[in-house]
């Protein structure tokens, strides 16, 4: 089993499971730097997982933010390690809707550009 975009060179490849994310942060980050709109990302640490730098490409692309992501990417060696950095305010995540979900609903991370389908459109 391989986790990833469905790139690889295999003759066959079959979807498991989705794995959806959400751009979310903790509250007390928000009271340091705004982040109100796309824009704002620009300054921000990109917290992900050395497999998800990629992703973070594809979100910046997406709302048109002209930056590096590799620049302001902040790679950890593990997604428990993407999360707590994430709790401890240390930067902005992509995080699989699951999870986020949970510390949303404990206040510890929310996502500050919305809520709804829009906001949770990285699928894959």
């Amino acid at each position: 089993m391989q986790w990833g975009f469905g790139q690889w060179p295999f003759r066959h490849k079959q979807l498991l499971i989705r794995d959806d994310k959400c751009l979310v942060c903790a509250p007390s980050l928000l009271k340091r730097k705004a982040l109100a709109e796309p824009q704002d990302l620009l300054h921000h640490r990109l917290l992900c997982t050395e497999l998800s730098v990629y992703l973070w490409k594809q979100v910046l692309e997406h709302f048109d933010v002209d930056t590096v992501a590799e620049r302001q990417a902040m790679p950890l060696d593990s997604q428990a390690s993407q999360i707590e950095a994430t709790l401890q305010g240390l930067g902005v995540a992509l995080m699989s809707e699951d999870v986020a979900r949970d510390h949303m609903a404990t206040g510890e991370l929310v996502q500050p550009l919305g809520t709804g389908p829009s906001a949770s459109w990285i699928r894959h």
